[in-house]
């Protein structure tokens, strides 16, 4: 599937349900909200802030699988309340950091290279503001401005070695996804089951995230509002994604009645302006067309 046409899918899955989605990403918003406030006004107590700081930085990445879970379920027609996420985070703490210390493994050298480039860029820069300072006053050059001469030199490498790191992390992208789908692997064996889903997919992924750009500067100007409904129109596109690429056969619930999700394109929900907007066009324009 091209990024149109799981825009699309996204769509129809979402006909009828945008209103519980935003619901669900309103309550999100919120219980995020209130752990940063709450964090924040306790800061200022020396032990007490830090471990708030630190319990919040744990809690942060499981409340967004527990968000991607909410919208898994709700796009499989799945039983799915509005602060599920939340019993799904607390629930899934340990996974869900056993995962990324396992994508942390696997990026090690590159994140160590971009350590050591960083200082070399930060004292680079400094050796070469104070040796400039130092020559307007009528000082002497001496041999610490040879380091602040590969400034340039230090920060092209670290761009490069960023962008390696971010290439190499799109291979462990369908992680979480796969968390919810092989609960019985271990975290080192959804990594690699990630990685071998992803091969050749990598671009394709990037792709679907850039066309999305649009919408996004299109909800910045409604005050955030708009967020509420692009952030599951998203997220449901990405689980489209990844169950395109996996290979998974998913499976839409009607009562009782468990049927197979049907290719042949539906109508859309008529109340929802991104899917009435999306649909006026068929084309796939690019990133920065409102599709």
């Amino acid at each position: 599937m091209v990024a149109f046409e799981i825009r699309r899918t996204a769509r129809e899955n979402l006909s009828g349900k945008w209103g519980k989605a935003a619901l669900i990403t309103f309550c999100f918003v919120i219980v995020e909200f209130v752990i940063n406030f709450i964090s924040g006004l306790l800061s200022g107590i020396p032990v007490l802030g830090f471990l708030c700081v630190v319990a919040t930085w744990i809690i942060a990445l499981p409340l967004s699988y527990g968000l991607l879970v909410s919208m898994i379920r709700l796009k499989r027609g799945d039983a799915v309340e509005c602060f599920d996420f939340f019993t799904i985070a607390t629930s899934n703490i340990k996974r869900v950091w056993g995962i990324v210390g396992n994508i942390i493994l696997k990026l090690l050298p590159f994140v160590i290279v971009a350590i050591i480039l960083m200082v070399c860029v930060t004292y680079s820069l400094t050796s070469f503001v104070y040796h400039s300072a130092l020559s307007v006053l009528g000082g002497s050059m001496h041999s610490g401005f040879g380091m602040a001469s590969l400034f340039p030199l230090f920060a092209i490498a670290l761009v490069v070695v960023d962008i390696l790191l971010i290439v190499k992390g799109l291979r462990y992208a369908l992680s979480f996804y796969l968390l919810y789908d092989y609960p019985e692997l271990s975290g080192k064996e959804l990594v690699e089951k990630s990685s071998d889903y992803m091969t050749g997919n990598r671009w394709k992924l990037v792709w679907l995230q850039l066309t999305f750009i649009g919408w996004m500067f299109l909800a910045a100007f409604t005050f955030g509002i708009g967020y509420f409904w692009l952030i599951p129109y998203m997220l449901i596109a990405s689980i489209i994604f990844y169950e395109d690429v996996s290979g998974k056969v998913t499976t839409t619930k009607t009562s009782q009645t468990v049927v197979t999700t049907p290719e042949v394109i539906t109508p859309t929900d008529t109340n929802n302006p991104i899917s009435n907007a999306e649909d006026n066009n068929p084309d796939d324009q690019g990133p920065i067309i409102l599709n």
